[in-house]
């Protein structure tokens, strides 16, 4: 198994929308379900139904040998690479230099201090770095937008809320990708690039160019740890015994569209996820969960929910 950071220089704006039929809302990042359903589309395109359908199998029949596993897509700055900041992270809140009010909006902590002393770190804009952040690394743009009935021809104008990275700043994910399939998983990123990643895919959004940085070591943050894991993705446990393991987390729920072929688009059902940035106490698996429709031929419907987490001190 090979671990990549794959860095997305973003060529356009991102729409990631969370809430339904809401175009005013976007988050920042993607989650690990966004990114992983981007890529098996794309592998679909590449390499056809029945060797994508071999390719889920494979996910859904084995936990030791399953393709690859993503992280859920966190900002970067420069060479600064951010994480989501531990829900139950200890600060020094006897330093003068910390902002308590700071520290509690933040949301994203900075690789390079995560596991240092925290005794000269910044927090501007949301982020916890080594760098001072003259200005946030995106912009939330307002952009209208015009709707027309097909029946009557009416018009609509709404607004749409669309992010914008700057030149230095983007998007990145952990990929750890068997060696089977490590060159199709990075050729289906590329054409993801092409194609887009999140909404309004058709009017260009969410076009990127991506750079994989192979890691030479298994470890992140630290080699050794006290018995804590941090996760970064979005998890489904798979049973009891994993959510046992949850020292520290926060719940979301999260849905979205299944798009036929013919026909109208269709809701799929609600699953509550843990949160990036929980705590756990032991590694943990998770799982995918087959949401295909019993009315639905087109193709299969996978929820990722796969853990995918790193030793933290």
């Amino acid at each position: 198994m090979k671990r990549y950071k794959v860095r997305l220089k973003m060529k356009s704006p991102i729409h990631i929308g969370f809430r339904e039929s809401d175009p005013e809302v976007s988050e920042i990042t993607a989650s690990s379900d966004t990114i992983f359903s981007g890529i098996v589309n794309t592998y679909a395109l590449l390499y056809g139904k029945e060797e994508t359908d071999k390719l889920i199998d494979k996910f859904m029949n084995s936990d030791e040998d399953i393709p690859f596993k993503v992280s859920s897509l966190f900002p970067y700055i420069k060479d600064e690479y951010f994480l989501p900041k531990p829900i139950d992270y200890k600060f020094d809140t006897d330093n003068e230099k910390v902002d308590i009010k700071k520290i509690s909006k933040a949301k994203y902590i900075s690789e390079k201090v995560i596991s240092k002393d925290l005794k000269d770190i910044k927090i501007n804009h949301g982020f916890v770095s080594e760098e001072e952040l003259k200005s946030a690394p995106y912009k939330i743009i307002k952009r209208p937008r015009v709707s027309i009935d097909r029946v009557t021809s009416a018009t609509h104008i709404y607004y749409m809320r669309i992010v914008r990275y700057s030149e230095n700043a983007g998007l990145w994910f952990f990929l750890d990708s068997n060696d089977e399939f490590d060159e199709r998983i990075k050729a289906a990123i590329r054409l993801l690039g092409d194609e887009g990643l999140g909404g309004e895919r058709s009017i260009g959004m969410g076009l990127f160019e991506p750079t994989f940085e192979e890691l030479q070591e298994q470890a992140i943050l630290t080699a050794n740890n006290n018995g804590k894991y941090l996760l970064l993705s979005s998890l489904i446990p798979r049973n009891q015994e994993e959510c046992n393991a949850l020292s520290a987390y926060e719940l979301y729920e999260k849905t979205g569209f299944i798009y036929p072929t013919f026909g109208a688009d269709k809701k799929h059902e609600i699953y509550t996820m843990v949160k990036e940035g929980a705590i756990l106490s032991k590694p943990v698996l998770g799982k995918l969960v087959d949401g295909t429709p019993s009315d639905f031929k087109d193709h299969r419907i996978i929820k990722y929910g796969l853990a995918y987490i790193v030793p933290f001190d």
